[in-house]
């Protein structure tokens, strides 16, 4: 099984920023897959 990553806190900047490419939803699906990840992550 694969080892769990962890992530650090994410800053309100960096947040703001990932969130307006995952509701843009235009651009690579590879970014707008990982800024989701990350966001998904920050928040556990």
């Amino acid at each position: 099984m694969a080892e769990r990553v962890h992530v650090r806190e994410i800053d309100d900047d960096e947040g703001n920023r990932l969130l307006r490419i995952v509701r843009r939803g235009t651009g690579s699906v590879v970014t707008w897959r990982r800024a989701q990840m990350v966001l998904l992550s920050a928040q556990a």
